[in-house]
């Protein structure tokens, strides 16, 4: 197994930084790790303002990630309907 997935839920908002060291200690070097674009965007429209905490958020997971010599596999979360 080389793959470590991770839905970024309540949780995951403050153990990133031991989930990945968790995957270091599994030899896991991949993460795949959704974006919330509600998350992004909150107004939801194109010229909405930009959550600056949310940018913050996913730079410290990608720059965590680097550190740790993991890679990841973004995806974008979508909401239809």
């Amino acid at each position: 197994m080389t793959a470590f997935v991770v839905a970024l839920g309540n949780t995951t908002v403050c153990r990133y930084k031991s989930d990945i060291a968790l995957m270091q200690q599994l030899g896991l070097k991949h993460l795949r790790l959704s974006i919330s674009w509600s998350r992004l965007l909150p107004g939801g429209r194109k010229g909405s303002a930009v959550n600056g905490e949310a940018v913050k958020f996913y730079g410290s997971v990608l720059d965590t990630l680097t550190a740790a010599g993991e890679s990841d596999v973004g995806t974008h979360a979508t909401c239809a309907g």
